[in-house]
């Protein structure tokens, strides 16, 4: 019985945890994939919505930091550059 309910709570976790990683296609919160390569990040302007979200592909050798520059910080927007 135990087994049991240890299996049980197992498996609303990782339900729990699936539909917070993958959130649905109609979710408010939308992630927008930015490759940074050794030729620069792709793509290399982009213009996120007031729920999107950056998730970053290092597919360089080398590397890379984020970083938001002081004109957007200075202007209260959160633009960021590959530094």
């Amino acid at each position: 019985m135990v087994w049991r309910r240890w299996l049980i709570a197992q498996v609303a976790l990782l339900g729990v945890l699936a539909v917070l990683a993958l959130p649905s296609s109609g979710s408010a919160f939308s992630g927008v994939p930015i490759f940074l390569t050794a030729n620069g990040p792709s793509p290399a302007v982009l213009t996120l919505g007031a729920r999107g979200y950056p998730i970053w592909f290092n597919q360089d050798t080398v590397t890379h930091t984020v970083e938001q520059s002081e004109a957007h910080r200075a202007r209260g927007r959160d633009a960021c550059s590959d530094a």
